[in-house]
């Protein structure tokens, strides 16, 4: 599944969902360039052999839930996803991932917005996932997302996503279909350094 805006899911399921509860597994699964918005729970993983890369996930509760996580990844039956990159995840509270029964096989360069109430929950902290092995390119802190009040979900000029990824996994084009060039920017939307943005900017930022 890629270049999908995903909006205003309350649902136990959450705003993506993949399961596959056999002994299979689903082979092969890429999810990329996404937007998911307005969700309690962002990418659901359970049991799947999946690449996550490029999306850009904002949770925030609705409808009564309350954010429960950012990435929701669940191991049964051996099978965990491939892949966990370049990701932009902002979440105000609860767990920026969720581990049920083990971990992915591979994450780095994602970018975790916690908000006040938000943490790594059942991975520890942020330098205990690191020392795990994942992220190593990874940080925590401000995505710095131009106006997503407004609908703009792009990264501004210091935003921590630019340049945050050292591997496309694959993926040539944004959401907005704009090309990644030179070195790969991660959430949904690149900055194109050969036909940049215009960014009007107030006096508070």
């Amino acid at each position: 599944i890629r270049n999908c805006l995903v909006q205003g899911q309350s649902s136990a399921a959450g705003s993506i969902y993949f399961g596959d509860q056999t002994s299979n597994g689903t082979q092969g699964l890429r999810v990329t360039n996404n937007l998911v918005l307005e969700t309690w729970l962002g990418i659901v993983l359970v049991a799947v052999n999946a690449t996550v890369t490029h999306n850009t996930v904002i949770c925030e509760p609705t409808l009564g839930f309350n954010v429960l996580g950012g990435i929701y990844h669940a191991l049964q039956s051996g099978r965990a996803a491939q892949m966990i990159a370049n990701n932009v995840i902002q979440i105000p509270s609860g767990s920026a991932i969720a581990l049920v029964g083990g971990f992915p096989l591979a994450a780095d360069a994602n970018v975790w917005d916690l908000g006040p109430a938000g943490s790594f929950g059942n991975a520890g902290t942020f330098a205990d996932w690191q020392n795990l092995g994942f992220d190593a390119h990874g940080m925590v802190g401000n995505a710095a997302l131009i106006d997503g009040h407004n609908g703009d979900y792009r990264p501004r000029f210091y935003s921590p996503a630019i340049n945050r990824a050292v591997d496309n996994h694959g993926v040539t084009t944004d959401l907005a279909g704009a090309t990644r060039t030179g070195f790969n920017d991660s959430g949904a939307y690149a900055v194109n350094p050969s036909s940049p943005g215009i960014e009007v900017r107030g006096p508070w930022g």
